[in-house]
């Protein structure tokens, strides 16, 4: 009679993919929080990113279209600043034509919705956006043009700490001199309906200036 004396390469597989099961279920139950916090961190940082390579993608644009372009930004003068925020009709862009834009960079999985409705973090009919892969909603604000604000702080990814508001640097002087304007923000929620809804957790905020995100 012959007898077995070792395992095939299949069963080892199926060993190894049964015991990665029991691992994730183990760390889920044993540690739930800090599964979710590193899953949430992961989130934000890939929608950091999209959002950036967008922006780099919209700029190189630009400097081949301007106006009509795309994108969006100019800078008056040097003691003044002006955002002119422009659709593909070089009409003045609405809240939409942003999320839109960016569509044509970043794949969404959903038509531009109403993002305060998809989390408790704001309450602000004028910030819209849309799904993307993972569960992560990206929504956007546009300031009026004439009320450009001064970019907020921010958390960023796995910081527990608030992150004061980007500035300028005086080429004179070599000093930091002012906040950086912004001519909006973006909304990154990276676990959409579910809570806590709390900035620096599963809710980021950045300013959206000349070159992009702000940090």
């Amino acid at each position: 009679m012959k007898f077995k004396n070792a395992f095939t390469l299949a069963e080892i597989l199926i060993v190894m993919v049964i015991i990665g099961i029991i691992a994730v279920i183990l760390i889920q139950t044993l540690n739930p929080n800090r599964y979710s916090e590193k899953t949430n961190i992961a989130n934000a940082r890939k929608a950091i990113e999209l959002i950036k390579q967008a922006t780099s993608q919209m700029i190189e644009l630009e400097k081949e279209q301007i106006p009509t372009g795309t994108f969006m930004t100019r800078p008056a003068g040097s003691d003044s600043w002006e955002i002119t925020i422009l659709n593909e009709d070089g009409n003045d862009a609405s809240v939409e034509d942003i999320v839109n834009l960016f569509g044509n960079y970043i794949k969404y999985e959903s038509d531009v919705i109403d993002f305060c409705n998809f989390t408790s973090f704001c309450n602000n009919e004028n910030v819209k956006g849309a799904k993307v892969a993972g569960g992560i909603y990206i929504g956007f604000e546009k300031f009026d043009d004439t009320d450009i604000d001064d970019c907020p702080a921010y958390y960023m990814p796995n910081s527990e700490n608030q992150i004061s508001a980007p500035t300028t640097l005086d080429k004179t002087t070599g000093e930091f001199d002012k906040v950086k304007q912004c001519w909006g923000k973006v909304y990154i929620d990276v676990n959409g309906t579910k809570g806590p809804d709390t900035e620096g957790q599963d809710v980021f905020v950045y300013g959206l200036g000349e070159y992009g995100m702000e940090f």
